[in-house]
């Protein structure tokens, strides 16, 4: 996160993020953002490593 705040879904789990914090998960589980104020996000997707 770059700025503000994001509620995080993946799959059954909720996660606050909030400006400094990352989040890393399988891109394979459902994945639903929502703002929770003005903010910034930086994504990055990614092959794994292991194929």
């Amino acid at each position: 996160m770059v700025d503000g705040v994001v509620e995080l879904r993946v799959g059954g789990e909720e996660h606050e993020l909030s400006a400094g914090d990352v989040a890393r998960f399988d891109g394979s589980r459902e994945v639903s953002p929502r703002a929770v104020e003005a903010a910034i996000a930086l994504v990055v997707l990614a092959e794994r490593a292991d194929g």
